[in-house]
């Protein structure tokens, strides 16, 4: 559904988005998500920088084909969300542009499950600019729902928020590392410029599997940092405070990838967030498929991760077992929360981060076999886990403690 209404120095558009008003809002005022969708076909978002709050600035720079570069900036008068934003609007980088400060009110509806999107758009001085931003907004728009509504480009359409879909390795010892994972699962750990710093991506038949890089400081002790999956990381990054938790690493973009944060639960267990700019794949061979994140009082940790991740975490009695699972859906990479001394075999929430498990699809025995020459140790060998498998829990050439996994 499409709208426009003209008026003297006021411009109307409306939209229908195939996706959740929270997710719309959230589109809208995330960096990582303007920088996908914001602007018409013949301009592309080179950066972005957000304060949400009344009073608070943004700034877009705009390579266009028609102006060149251009930036954009602004000042936020009305925050609601998820229903209403109001922001000041001004253009620099090319004369024709540079006719002052407009004002633009964005009015987010629920419709059922989808969103009706009304921008209005007011004290353009011109026809001739009111006709330009009518384009450019109708633009900003095509691509929005295609990002949003199940496009090529979508991130909504299967967004798995409350799964895993990342997982880098903090060590002291990179090439250490490297060669303890090539060893025993196969893995390639190749260079990843984009980074922006010294960082390296494990491999498995060509497909990215995890992280590895130097860990920041010596206050961060060598793990395993799980990335589980929201769809507003700035969002999520306040609910840590407010839930009782403690955020370590407030969000920033890492290009090409998405927004990422890093935090510690009430009872200490560190875990990171992750809003990406593109969907997850499926698991594949030899990469992580698992992860138990330890807690010293199941029920408190259940209402601190049903709070930030804003879904229910729900308690589950199996096998002698008591746990929590993630939400997420089948075939994803899924997380459950576990009182120490039961499948954490004594883990203890911690900074060094969750027990992972690594999938070595039916070499099991192979892969155990390797960890002892190549520096690791055997904490418990090949054990059945009900109906899930087999598993061996061994640390690695650090000290990390892992899980390898067999269907």
């Amino acid at each position: 559904m499409i709208a426009t209404v003209e008026q003297a120095g006021k411009l109307r558009v409306t939209r229908l988005i195939k996706a959740p008003r929270e997710r719309v809002f959230a589109a809208w005022t995330t960096p990582a998500d303007i920088q996908k969708w914001f602007g018409p076909e013949t301009c592309r978002v080179l950066g972005a920088d957000v304060n949400l709050r009344v009073g608070g600035d943004y700034r877009f720079r705009v390579q266009t084909e028609t102006f060149g570069q251009l930036e954009l900036r602004g000042t936020y008068r009305e925050v609601r969300r998820p229903a209403k934003l109001v922001y000041t609007w001004n253009w620099s980088g090319n004369p024709k542009l540079e006719f002052g400060e407009s004002v633009v009110t964005l009015d987010f509806l629920d419709r059922e499950g989808t969103t009706e999107v009304q921008i209005t758009h007011e004290v353009l001085p011109s026809e001739e600019i009111k006709q330009d931003h009518n384009e450019g907004w109708n633009g900003c728009l095509d691509k929005l729902e295609k990002y949003l509504g199940g496009g090529e480009e979508s991130q909504q359409a299967g967004m798995p928020v409350g799964a895993f879909s990342w997982n880098e390795l903090l060590t002291t010892d990179e090439t250490a590392a490297a060669k303890f994972y090539g060893q025993v699962f196969g893995w390639q750990a190749e260079d990843f410029p984009a980074a922006g710093a010294k960082y390296s991506i494990f491999k498995n038949h060509g497909q990215g599997v995890g992280g590895l890089m130097k860990r920041p400081n010596e206050q961060c002790p060598p793990n395993w940092m799980c990335y589980v999956t929201v769809a507003n990381a700035d969002e999520t990054a306040k609910k840590v405070g407010e839930a009782g938790g403690k955020l370590l690493l407030p969000p920033f973009d890492v290009p090409t990838v998405g927004r990422i944060a890093v935090f510690q639960d009430p009872q200490g267990a560190a875990l990171g967030i992750f809003q990406p700019l593109k969907n997850a794949g499926t698991c594949a061979k030899n990469r992580i498929v698992w992860c138990d994140i330890p807690v010293t009082d199941l029920d408190r940790a259940i209402r601190f991760y049903s709070a930030l991740l804003g879904a229910p975490v729900a308690k589950h009695e199996e096998h002698g077992m008591t746990f929590a699972l993630l939400p997420h859906k089948e075939h994803e990479v899924g997380g459950c929360l576990v009182a120490g001394g039961t499948s954490t075999d004594g883990m203890k929430p911690s900074a060094d981060g969750p027990m992972v498990y690594v999938s070595c699809q039916g070499r099991l025995d192979e892969a155990l076999s390797a960890v002892v020459p190549n520096g690791g140790k055997v904490l418990k060998p090949k054990h059945p886990i009900g109906p899930y498998g087999s598993r061996a829990i061994v640390l690695d050439s650090e000290g990390n403690r892992i899980a390898l996994h067999s269907s």
